[in-house]
């Protein structure tokens, strides 16, 4: 897994890029890495989804 310093750089980056639509985007890419069959892809980009969401919801 990723360090919680670099998940939640990605989900701040994630935030800049699609604004209120982050969660949205980290969910398709999850969706990918699933049809990929890359498991830990789609943990990774659930956990950033799950950030991206606390910290919209902190704003």
């Amino acid at each position: 897994m990723l360090p919680q310093t670099e998940i939640d750089a990605l989900a701040r980056d994630l935030i800049g890029q699609h604004g209120p639509f982050a969660p949205q985007e980290a969910e398709r890419r999850a969706l990918r890495m699933s049809t990929q069959g890359d498991k830990y892809g789609v943990q990774h980009w659930r956990r950033i989804k799950a950030i991206v969401e606390r910290m919209l919801a902190a704003e």
